[in-house]
């Protein structure tokens, strides 16, 4: 299964002011590293940056699904220190399958869900210094609005979208689709890439437009100029653009969320929160051009869990009961009902790394803090020669 699967680790950078902003702890920065160490990441350093302070975080691959962004972990630091975190309101999908960009999937397996919005653009200047300044504290380089916006909704959500010139689609046509050898593309940092075959990419009318998951290419790419936007957030095959990122020799922040499988659920919200933040005066003043579209066949359906509260305190050695789990897994945002001894648990889908009931064992058991089990000798019985 997925949370199985041995996992490497990504150290991305966090804002501590804007952690804070979302949730009402009350720990130094040095005290949140210590704790987050403790209890869910490794902290490898905490560095000033302005007025604020830079939180080198190692998120394992088997998470970054669901806490790659600022929320993701501003969730896990309410659970730790139960301290309240509120889910931001997104309206209900209202999106179409008709569209003002014809787009293709071929074939469909390569994205699973692919969520966009076409967007008028009064301007596009600098963003404004309270985002640059988030971004320069979580390594990133402030460049106009547009980019600015997609990059710090990466930074929040933890999933990765993208912003085309819409203009510069050929034929108002995008093919989501595989290279073939030989193929070329120059990209967003200006340099030249010879395709080999299997890397997802998507092309207009006429040419390769898009390191699908990886990077933009500079022919699609947004300007001081751009009058209208086309954003995109999609879940595209993990698989893929992992070996895609692999082959191409390319990695960015986007492509390691992404070979490790963006959140399916949020792709919508995604889309809502840039498109919110560009229809803001001071940003880009904004205007919608028709709703939304949403390519989303099948459904992600939560996966349910029976946990046994008997058979968790004999494997973490520590007898806390049926209330203690259900507490910690509600401080967790999962869903919990009692059947008679047993627990249902139902998990959210971002959660991809729980998959079994010793999944979630190991979720109650750090939550406790390892440090606070009572150690024991093992019992066990001797039998004569």
């Amino acid at each position: 299964s997925y949370s199985r699967r041995k996992v490497s680790q990504s150290t991305m950078k966090f804002s501590y002011l804007w952690l804070k902003e979302l949730v009402g702890f009350k720990q130094s920065p040095h005290a949140l590293a210590e704790l987050l160490t403790l209890r869910s990441f490794e902290v490898e350093s905490v560095e000033k940056a302005g007025s604020d302070y830079s939180l080198d975080v190692k998120v394992s691959a088997n998470r970054l699904t669901d806490a790659a962004g600022h929320r993701g972990l501003a969730r896990e630091i309410a659970a730790i220190t139960n301290s309240a975190y509120k889910e931001p309101n997104i309206k209900a999908p209202a999106g179409t399958k008709k569209f003002f960009i014809d787009i293709r999937i071929v074939p469909s397996n390569l994205c699973s869900r692919y969520t966009g919005v076409m967007l008028e653009i009064s301007k596009n200047g600098a963003g404004p210094r309270w985002m640059q300044e988030r971004l320069i504290a979580c390594g990133l380089r402030p460049i106009n609005a547009i980019v600015d916006v997609t990059n710090y909704v990466m930074l929040e959500t933890g999933h990765p979208l993208h912003a085309f010139d819409a203009d510069k689609i050929a034929g108002k046509e995008m093919l989501i689709r595989e290279s073939k050898k030989g193929e070329e593309i120059i990209t967003l940092d200006e340099v030249k890439r010879i395709l080999p075959d299997g890397v997802i990419v998507i092309q207009d009318r006429d040419r390769i437009i898009d390191l699908a998951g990886i990077m933009g290419g500079k022919n699609s790419a947004i300007t001081e100029g751009t009058k209208t936007v086309f954003l995109q957030a999609a879940v595209f095959d993990p698989v893929l653009i992992y070996r895609g990122s692999t082959l191409t020799g390319l990695q960015s922040p986007a492509s390691k969320i992404y070979a490790a499988g963006a959140d399916i659920s949020a792709s919508f919200a995604v889309v809502e929160r840039a498109t919110e933040l560009l229809e803001e005066k001071e940003i880009a003043n904004a205007r919608r051009i028709g709703s939304a579209y949403d390519w989303y066949p099948e459904k992600a359906v939560p996966v349910q869990i029976i946990f046994r509260p008997d058979y968790a305190d004999s494997i973490i050695g520590q007898g806390e009961g049926s209330a203690f789990y259900q507490r910690t897994f509600a401080r967790l945002g999962f869903s919990v009902k009692k059947r008679e001894k047993d627990l249902i648990v139902e998990i959210p889908i971002c959660r991809r790394d729980i998959r079994i009931e010793e999944d979630l064992i190991e979720e109650a058991a750090r939550m406790f803090g390892y440090e606070n089990i009572t150690p024991r000798f093992p019992t066990a019985a001797l039998v004569p020669g």
